[in-house]
């Protein structure tokens, strides 16, 4: 997951302070954290930027039916190009860590997508919504998607 502006004891998405060269690699970009999210302690912004995060994966989740698909998709959507065969991988490998996150923690999981005004779709796992919500947190902070 990516940090970008919002403090390292509120939020799970993380970014190395190095992610601003162009020239890293996937895995030394995507910083892996197990803290718990504590969205009731961040600021406005932020919670804007959590329902944006949230309303990106509903779509993501809605209009694509494999996770592959999912993935290259949200990819395209946050930085205007398709994800090689790494960036996939290690996507790949974080929505696992994600989900299994979630399942096992689903108060996380409905205070994440319960963050904002926007109502989630009933319809949508909670924990599934989670977890693709903060890969498109990781997504909204790549380099090239805040420089986009």
């Amino acid at each position: 997951e990516l940090y970008h502006g919002y403090g390292e004891q509120y939020c799970s998405y993380q970014c190395a302070n190095t992610a601003r060269t162009q020239d890293l690699q996937p895995e030394e970009v995507i910083v892996e954290h197990d803290e718990a999210i504590h969205w009731s302690e961040v600021g406005d912004e932020a919670t804007l930027y959590v329902e944006a995060a949230r309303i990106m994966a509903a779509r993501v989740l809605t209009s694509r039916k494999t996770n592959h698909d999912r993935m290259a998709f949200a990819f395209r959507l946050a930085t205007s190009r398709f994800p090689n065969d790494e960036e996939l991988h290690v996507l790949a490998n974080r929505l696992t860590q994600l989900a299994d996150h979630y399942a096992g923690n689903p108060n996380d999981a409905r205070e994440l997508v319960s963050t904002g005004d926007h109502r989630s779709s009933e319809q949508l796992d909670e924990s599934e919504l989670a977890a693709w919500t903060t890969i498109c947190l990781t997504l909204f902070n790549l380099d090239e998607a805040l420089n986009k």
